[in-house]
Formats: C-alpha cells, sequence, structure tokens
C-alpha cells in the first residue's frame, strides 16, 4: 500500500467493535509515564557507569568523565549527543546503575526490566500505572514501539499503534489481508482479531462494558500519522499528540538504531555501542525538548507532568570476547526523567568486577545491610511516588525510593 495517514478509523473501528477505549480524562493533573527502550543490552561503561582505572574491565579508551548540573557521565568526541543531552538536560535527570537483571536471555531481561517478575501473569509498569486511569481516558497504554506485558490485566489497557496500525498500513496484517479492501477494513478486522485473543484474559469485562457508554461522545478521529517504515520522530510526534490532548497515561517507544548497528554487540562492542549510544541520545534528546515545547489541556508544559525511563534490558560482560566484543551480563543501568525525579543525582554502583552493590533503599547510599538494586523495587518505588500502592503488584518488595522526590 501506499503511504497513510489516518486520522480516521483506528477510534471508530474500536468503538464499534467495543473494544475497550475510553474518553480523555478531564484534566492533566496526573502523572504519565513514557519508557524509552534500547533493545540488546547496552554497555553502560559507555555512558553511565565509569570504570577506567580498573584492569577487570575494558572501557572506551577515548572516553572520559564529565560533568553537569552535579551529575557525572562518559563522554567522548565520537558520542556527541551524549554530551549534548546531558549538558542540558542532566539536572532533570537521575542515572542508576548496578541495576540487576537475574539472566542472560534476552527475553527473560525484557520481561524483567519491564515488569520486575519472571511471571507470564506479571504486568508491565506502563500497564500497571495505566490502569489507575483505564476507565476514564482513551487510551491508557499507547505502544508506539517496543516490547509489551499486559500479563493479568490483559491486552484491553494497551493499545499497540506501531504494531496494529502500522501493520496494516504496509498490507502485512492481517495474514490473509486484501489487497482490494481498504485501510479502514483492514484495521477493523485485525482489530477484532486482536480483541477476540484478549478478551478472554480480561478480569473486569462488566466494568469494560460500562465503559464503552462513555465512548460515544468521543470524536471519531485520531491525532495520529502513521507511514511506511514508521520513523522514531514520527512515533515521538504521535505521542506528543496523545500527551497533550491527554489521550494516554503511558505509553512506550523503542530506539531506532542505525542499518548495521546494534546494541547487542557481540562483536566489535566499540563500534556498534559508540554509534547506539550517539543515536539513543539523540532521540531522547528530542523527545525531552518536544516535552518542554508542549502543553498539556490545563496548559503546563508536558515535561512537568511526565516522567520517562530509560532502560535497556541487560549490560555487556566486563571483558571484550575473541571478536572484540562483549556478551550477555546482568547488570546494567537504568535512566529517569523528568516529572518527580531527583535530577542531578547518581544511584548505586558497580564493584571492579562490574557487579551491583547493595543500596539503601531510601537514602540510595551504598550499605552492606541494604539491597540489591532490582527492577521490581525501582517500579515499586515510582507506584508509591505516584499515590499508587506498590504492595498490590510488588508484595514483600521494599520500594527504592531514593530517585523519586517526595513532595
Amino acid at each position: 500500500m501506499k503511504r497513510r495517514s489516518f486520522l480516521l478509523g483506528a477510534a471508530a473501528g474500536l468503538a464499534a467493535l467495543n473494544i475497550p477505549l475510553a474518553r480523555a480524562f478531564p484534566n492533566g493533573s496526573k502523572r504519565k509515564l513514557v519508557v524509552f527502550f534500547n533493545n540488546g543490552g547496552w554497555d553502560p561503561t559507555y555512558a553511565f557507569d565509569p570504570h577506567f582505572s580498573e584492569s577487570g574491565i575494558d572501557t572506551d579508551t577515548n572516553g572520559y568523565i564529565d560533568e553537569a548540573d552535579g551529575l557525572s557521565f562518559i563522554a567522548a568526541n565520537t558520542r556527541p549527543a551524549v554530551s549534548k543531552y546531558f549538558k542540558e538536560y542532566a539536572s532533570i535527570t537521575s542515572i542508576l546503575n548496578g541495576v540487576e537483571v537475574p539472566s542472560i536471555s534476552h527475553n527473560t531481561c525484557i520481561r524483567l526490566a519491564f515488569t520486575g517478575k519472571r511471571t507470564p501473569d506479571a504486568s508491565d509498569l506502563p500497564s500497571l500505572v495505566a490502569a489507575r486511569d483505564s476507565t476514564e481516558i482513551l487510551l491508557p497504554h499507547m505502544v508506539l514501539s517496543g516490547p509489551r506485558f499486559p500479563g493479568s490485566l490483559g491486552g484491553g489497557l494497551m493499545v499497540p499503534l506501531s504494531p496494529v496500525l502500522n501493520g496494516t498500513v504496509n498490507g502485512d496484517l492481517p495474514a490473509d489481508y486484501d489487497a482490494n479492501s481498504s485501510a479502514e477494513d483492514a484495521i477493523r478486522n485485525y482489530l477484532s482479531d486482536e480483541y477476540q485473543n484478549f478478551a478472554p484474559n480480561r478480569q473486569k469485562v462488566a466494568e469494560l462494558q460500562a465503559q464503552h457508554s462513555k465512548r460515544h461522545s468521543f470524536p471519531e478521529k485520531t491525532p495520529f500519522r502513521l507511514s511506511v517504515g514508521y520513523p522514531i520522530e514520527e512515533q515521538i510526534d504521535n505521542l506528543i499528540e496523545a500527551l497533550k490532548d491527554d489521550l494516554c497515561t503511558t505509553a512506550t517507544l523503542e530506539c531506532q538504531l542505525p542499518d548495521l548497528v546494534v546494541w547487542d554487540s557481540h562483536a566489535e562492542n566499540h563500534m556498534n555501542q559508540d554509534l547506539a549510544y550517539d543515536a539513543s541520545f539523540n532521540q531522547l534528546h528530542l523527545l525531552i525538548d518536544r516535552l518542554y515545547q508542549n502543553t498539556d489541556s490545563s496548559g503546563a508544559p508536558l515535561i512537568d507532568n511526565t516522567t520517562v525511563m530509560v532502560l535497556s534490558e541487560m549490560g555487556r560482560t566486563p571483558k571484550l570476547n575473541v571478536m572484540n566484543g562483549k556478551d550477555h551480563w546482568p547488570y546494567t543501568s537504568m535512566m529517569l526523567i523528568g516529572a518527580g525525579i531527583n535530577g542531578g543525582q547518581l544511584w548505586g554502583e558497580t564493584d571492579s568486577s562490574f557487579i551491583g552493590q547493595p543500596v539503601d533503599p531510601i537514602t540510595g547510599e551504598l550499605s552492606s545491610t541494604g539491597s540489591r538494586l532490582l527492577t521490581g523495587a525501582i517500579h515499586a518505588g515510582f507506584l508509591q511516588s505516584i499515590g499508587i500502592d506498590p504492595s498490590e503488584s510488588f508484595p514483600n518488595t521494599v520500594p527504592f525510593e531514593a530517585p523519586f522526590k517526595t513532595s
């Protein structure tokens, strides 16, 4: 199919199918979450976690430690986007080092990074946040690209914009796509199939039916544009439009890397990590710029009410292998940016063997009596910071509170 822009069809098709969508919530007072995912496993020693003096860890020999607004980071002339980002936005950014994802399998680590758990019924952090507002907004969790784990909450909270709508634009979905039918018909048919797959897993079908009565007042159009290839700039445009109109509570998008560049750098670690970090931080900078430049329905800048979580599912081994690459490693780094974050801070640490050290969950300081910095504790800390009881989703987990503002 030719390149198309969809201003009609998606919301109308969903509503006609009784697929769980609700209207925008009446004000922009509730915190929103955007997850920016870097798929493949980055090397934290290229941006976040310096180990230049340790013989047991191979690092970028061209890198050096720099600082902006009290936040230390790793800079290099070959990664200008990293320095540019921190020089402008360090004051609203926290870095978390030594985050443990206890696996070296991509699939398991991605699930752990997003849900904090291994179990298939575990819901990812965006879904847990979106569930709070699911009866009030149109697109509770908007997945522009990247992984999604609705878990026991079911697929009704999740609107996978790229896999669903872009697949029909390209004629890839559904599998038996009829080239003579309209794109709107293809979307409707595919969404119908998706809904039938998800509906049996929903816990509150009756509640979803009640929500449907609210949707008739919502205009039968969406502000999204989807083109062939769905470039990251277009994904960010769609995200900003949704946030401006309070159409979603949470969103997920995935970094797009240049051709032949991968985070999963089993060979040529330096080349891949160098180029990947520069591409990722360019995209992140664009996202944060747009959050500053646009306002929500209440007139407040989007950044004032949006937290951005930047992560990769794993790190890389301390030492290079025979192909000058690095293999999978269960310790990584994350960034937290924007609303509700104690910016300009670095939390957690790895030792000379590149193993994460225990930290006090309240102060964030290293402590022999502290806890390992696990993704479940970080997610619990975020939920707690926005007024959601983390014990329901993370029982027996002590929330990591240090990066989050208490008032």
